[in-house]
């Protein structure tokens, strides 16, 4: 009788898992975020003029660091017009100092340009020149008083064009034997134009006030080293720093001859016209440079 089985129903249970069930976790509700929708405002898209497609009086000869877009060729670049947050910057003698508003403006109206303070000193005049043109059209007054007797502080007129017009380009076979000499040593110095943020430090500290001769010993050892790709192929610049404060004031008066060869491109800002008080033929030199071009 003890080993009779409970009738059905009873005492039938399953044992108890020593493992407690496991509790589903909630899956919390993301409410969806439609993608925010960009406004396209059709006003602009007739403000945005083309602009011009000019070639830099380098033909970009000098440019292997990444200064200039993939795109570029031949120092082709395409220059759009300058919006007014563009010319107040242009206007701002502390931007202009620094180099900020040229690297600024250039890098939205010339975007082709990756690295605009690397230029040449001679391409960022041309292009400021083909800003102007682009901008505000070819007409520049220039203001002007002759020497001739009872002069007074005329306004003459020039077209823009005539600047680029008569630029002066480098031609691609002279770079070889322009931009190298040899010093009596028959060490071999190579060359490039000035760069535009070497001549910024120029302007910089020509109007930093008093100089001393230390300061304008190390201003003429700066002007010939900016310019200085390489002695004897070596282009270390505390080297070559070293090699300048050690040759003979004769060298040094030879390779500022060459550095004004390697100047002798860019726009040609002089035009002719008549005074308009003795009307004799005069020679004027527009004041156009990225210190006081667009001031």
């Amino acid at each position: 009788m003890y080993n009779e089985k409970p009738p059905p129903g009873e005492n039938n249970q399953p044992p108890m898992s020593a493992t407690p069930p496991v509790t589903p976790t909630p899956v919390a509700h993301v409410a969806h975020v439609p993608a925010p929708v960009e406004i396209v405002n059709p006003l602009l898209a007739r403000v945005e003029l083309p602009g011009s497609t000019f070639q830099m009086p380098s033909r970009g000869l000098f440019y292997v660091n990444n200064e200039l877009r993939e795109d570029v060729n031949m120092g082709e670049v395409h220059v759009h017009p300058m919006s007014t947050y563009d010319e107040i910057l242009m206007k701002t003698p502390d931007k202009l100092f620094s180099g900020e508003a040229v690297n600024e403006v250039f890098v939205r109206c010339i975007p082709q340009i990756l690295k605009p303070t690397e230029l040449l000193a001679r391409d960022v005049d041309f292009l400021l020149v083909c800003l102007r043109q682009v901008t505000f059209g070819d007409e520049l007054e220039i203001k002007y008083t002759h020497d001739c007797k009872e002069a007074n502080n005329n306004s003459y007129m020039v077209n823009i064009s005539t600047f680029l017009t008569n630029t002066k380009r480098i031609e691609p076979t002279s770079v070889g034997s322009i931009y190298s000499t040899n010093m009596e040593n028959n060490q071999i110095v190579k060359l490039h134009p000035a760069k535009f943020k070497d001549v910024l430090k120029m302007y910089q500290d020509v109007n930093t006030g008093d100089h001393s001769t230390e300061d304008e010993l190390s201003m003429t050892v700066f002007i010939i080293k900016s310019v200085i790709h390489s002695v004897d192929e070596i282009t270390d610049d505390k080297m070559i720093e070293q090699w300048i404060q050690k040759i003979p004031a004769g060298w040094v008066r030879h390779l500022s001859s060459v550095i004004e060869q390697t100047s002798d491109f860019g726009p040609d800002f002089t035009f002719e016209t008549k005074c308009k008080d003795c009307g004799a033929e005069i020679q004027i030199e527009s004041p156009i440079n990225p210190i006081s071009f667009f001031m």
